[in-house]
């Protein structure tokens, strides 16, 4: 959930990308976790400085419980959880923060998320990874802009268009 939906498509587009030279089996950068509203002035609450695993295999983003901890974070609700490690469903709290991507240069606002004692700081779901255009190439090249940008990328689109051309190269 992003509080003030209504006008996010309106954002303007705030984009990263991280070349890390060579492929990678899994997503980690940098970010921050922090009370709601963190970006006001009169913001007094504490900022975690984290590590964050993006998975597209999570439906939800997850922060640990030693982060919740640190910020004093009081819990907004409970949620049924299953994890890819167990088939059984626990229930977990839920909070409400405010999670900054790679040094502020994407951000989002009021996030409900699910705090687990886990051995990650922050684990990236589809929650967020859905509210923007996220992309890997060649295993080694991570972006993602927010909100979505007007085009949509579509790769298939894209290599028709790149054989139509060898093609016709081809034949001249």
């Amino acid at each position: 959930m992003i509080y003030g939906l209504e006008n996010y498509q309106e954002s303007p587009h705030l984009a990263f990308d991280i070349d890390f030279k060579t492929p990678q089996m899994e997503i980690v950068t940098n970010c921050f976790v922090a009370g709601i509203l963190s970006w006001k002035p009169d913001y007094t609450g504490g900022r975690y400085n984290a590590k964050a695993v993006w998975d597209t295999g999570a439906t939800n983003t997850v922060v640990s419980t030693k982060i919740i901890k640190s910020l004093g974070l009081k819990p907004t609700g409970y949620c049924e959880v299953a994890t890819a490690d167990t088939k059984e469903h626990k229930k977990a709290h839920t909070y409400y923060v405010d999670i900054g991507l790679i040094d502020l240069k994407c951000g989002h606002t009021v996030i409900e998320v699910i705090e687990e004692d886990m051995k990650d700081d922050v684990l990236i779901g589809m929650d967020i990874i859905g509210l923007g255009d996220f992309a890997i190439c060649n295993g080694r090249i991570f972006s993602y802009c927010c909100p979505p940008l007007p085009n949509a990328l579509n790769l298939r689109e894209k290599a028709d268009r790149v054989n139509a051309r060898k093609r016709s190269k081809r034949r001249t």
